[in-house]
């Protein structure tokens, strides 16, 4: 019954695909999906990903898509950031359903929902999207779970519906290091298409590092995440660190690298940790010296606050402004 019922919509809808969902489109879409996992039983399900980025603060939507298709954009549309469509992270702490089986039982719930074949003609699994019947707008939903791509589990009680919107999201902790896990896999796969997404990830994470640092988030005092994801984190924010040296006061007062070894005057007057040796410097590439620079004014703001609950609301409001003033314009 279910493969006769989407391949019967594949057929009807995989053929067009209108403009790229508005805002307020991809909103309907995610609230519409939690609740039909509600009505699946899946009580339990929250934002992670561009989604839940959105809902924190982050300006950019939600994982607005840069792989144009040929036969859905003009030739205008090649360039960086064009929005062919956007998708959605949905996190599913159930251990009631199989990932493909609950995709389906979505399609028989809502007609708006329907599956196509992945990309891949290898590929077992089918992509779940969410289409509106009026504009033909659709929005791509990935049903995540834990144990899958590296996703701890979580306990339900940590998450949270403090947003706007009261959509419900994981923890502002999980959320960040789980996109800088993202930023690593992208940057090592194979497909370029995947590779192309750690510049969008990279941004990403230059915009929610002082919102985190705002909400005085620890990663490692939340008591929800495991000790083995939190070791990982740490490796990544390091490895983040050499790409970006403006970034390392942010890491720094989330607790998750240590804070560096203040630096003393050489006998050449430069300054250089206390017993290292002197190494030539090692410029970044150009696109990613573009990317942090924005990040060095409110670095060094924050690196003068021994913590940053010393900083008063409003200098965080301001903060958080400028500094994604000068990401962006920087990109």
């Amino acid at each position: 019954m279910y493969n006769s019922l989407y391949s019967t919509r594949l057929s009807r809808l995989s053929s067009r695909r209108g403009p790229p969902p508005s805002s307020a489109q991809v909103l309907r879409a995610a609230a519409t999906a939690i609740s039909t996992l509600s009505e699946a039983g899946v009580t339990h399900a929250c934002f992670v990903g561009g989604m839940a980025c959105k809902l924190f603060g982050n300006a950019r939507d939600p994982n607005v898509s840069t792989r144009v298709l040929a036969d859905q954009a003009p030739s205008s549309a090649l360039n960086f950031g064009f929005p062919t469509y956007q998708d959605i992270d949905i996190l599913c702490l159930t251990t009631e359903w199989e990932q493909e089986a609950l995709k389906r039982k979505l399609v028989s719930l809502n007609s708006s929902f329907y599956l196509v074949a992945a990309r891949s003609p290898l590929a077992t699994y089918k992509v779940l999207w969410f289409r509106f019947a009026d504009t033909d707008s659709c929005v791509k939903v990935d049903l995540l779970f834990p144990g899958v791509l590296g996703i701890p589990s979580i306990p339900a009680s940590s998450i949270t519906t403090a947003n706007a919107h009261k959509l419900p999201c994981a923890p502002f902790a999980l959320v960040l290091l789980l996109k800088l896990q993202a930023w690593v896999h992208h940057g090592e796969a194979l497909e370029y298409r995947f590779r192309q997404k750690q510049l969008m990830d990279a941004r990403d994470i230059t915009l929610l590092l002082p919102i985190a640092c705002s909400m005085n988030i620890r990663p490692c005092a939340t008591g929800t995440l495991p000790k083995a994801f939190l070791e990982l984190s740490a490796g990544r924010a390091e490895k983040f660190v050499r790409h970006a040296p403006s970034s390392r006061p942010f890491w720094e007062l989330l607790r998750l690298i240590k804070t560096e070894k203040k630096a003393v005057e050489g006998a050449e007057g430069s300054s250089r940790p206390l017993g290292a040796a002197k190494e030539p410097a090692k410029a970044a590439p150009a696109v990613v010296n573009g990317l942090y620079s924005g990040m060095q004014g409110s670095a060094v703001l924050l690196r003068k606050a021994e913590d940053a609950r010393r900083v008063s609301p409003q200098s965080r409001l301001d903060l958080i402004a400028a500094f994604e003033r000068s990401t962006i314009n920087s990109m």
